[in-house]
This record gives C-alpha cells, structure tokens and sequence, in this order.
C-alpha cells in the first residue's frame, strides 16, 4: 500500500474509533462505499458526531463553499441564457468563470491550500462536470425541458459528483 493511502487508513480507521464505526477498521476505509457509510454511520449519531469529525466538518464546509460557488457560477450562466448566448456557450463561459472562483474558494477555505499546482487537476474535473452539465441540459432541453431550469435541476448531481472528484483527484493527501 502507498505511504499515502496508508495514512488515509489509518486517519479512517481513527476517525472509525472515536465513533465506533467497525465498518472503516475493517480495512476497506479508503474506498467511496466506506466513505458514504462513514457519514451515514455520523448522521445516525447526530449533529455533534459531524461537528467532531475533521472529515465530516471539512465535507460541510464545502457544502457551505460549494453553495457560493453554485450561486455565482448558475448567475454567470443564467447572465448569459438571459442576454441570449446559445445554451452551450453560456455553459462553458459560465463554468469557465466559476472554476476560478472555485479553485481560489475551495483551495483556500475548505482544503487551506493555496498552491496552484493543483489547478491543472482542478480544471480536469470541471472539464468532466461541464461535459457532463451540457449533455445532460442538452438531453433535457430536448424533453422540451427550459434551459435555466435544466441548469438548475443539474446542480444537485454535479455538486455530488465534484465533491468526490476532488477528494480523490485534487486535494487527495490534503488533510
């Protein structure tokens, strides 16, 4: 095992004791699965669990972050729908604009990085999520589905899908 993933083990398997969860000591912590029934271990032993737990407190502040992002990023794209840019070009300079607010907001206040290094990682997970975004506003403009109601019945599935991107892509030994 990589230094790396073993100090991830074994921070899991410590969050694991102070809470009690077995199922991250059982030598799988590292993997999506555990990581969701970590939480869902936390959310069974309520509020103050999360606010215990660095990697529950480091996941809510992106939450928190990530709902500033998603304010201006869908302004930046709504702007432009209404001025009447094409729908796919309001994506991209949308997304475009909001990785950098991003880059500087997530780095900054929920991972305390402000090395650049990571932003060529950080842009190739938006470059998936706008793929993604235009594809699915695509498919539902098709369904006759409008376009600043696509976007905004994207956001839930993009910011899920971010959040794991970055926690294992980007910010992975970021503790």
């Amino acid at each position: 095992m990589r230094a790396a993933g073993a100090s991830r083990l074994r921070r899991l398997a410590g969050i694991a004791q102070r809470c009690r969860c077995s199922h991250v000591q059982d030598g799988q912590g590292a993997s999506t699965l555990n990581r969701i029934e970590h939480g869902l271990a936390l959310l069974r032993r309520g509020p103050i669990a999360w606010i215990r737990d660095p990697e529950a407190r480091r996941f809510l502040l992106f939450l928190l972050v990530g709902g500033l992002n998603t304010l201006v990023g869908y302004g930046i794209f709504a702007a432009l729908i209404l001025i009447g840019l094409p729908t796919p070009a309001a994506v991209i300079i949308g997304t475009v604009l909001g990785i950098l607010f991003n880059f500087v907001s997530t780095g900054l206040v929920v991972f305390r990085n402000r090395t650049g290094r990571l932003l060529p990682r950080f842009v190739a997970v938006y470059v998936v999520q706008m793929g993604m975004n235009i594809a699915a506003i695509s498919a539902l403009e098709r369904s006759s589905v409008p376009p600043l109601l696509a976007g905004a019945l994207m956001v839930p599935p993009l910011a899920i899908f971010t959040y794991f991107a970055m926690r294992r892509f980007v910010f992975v030994d970021v503790d």
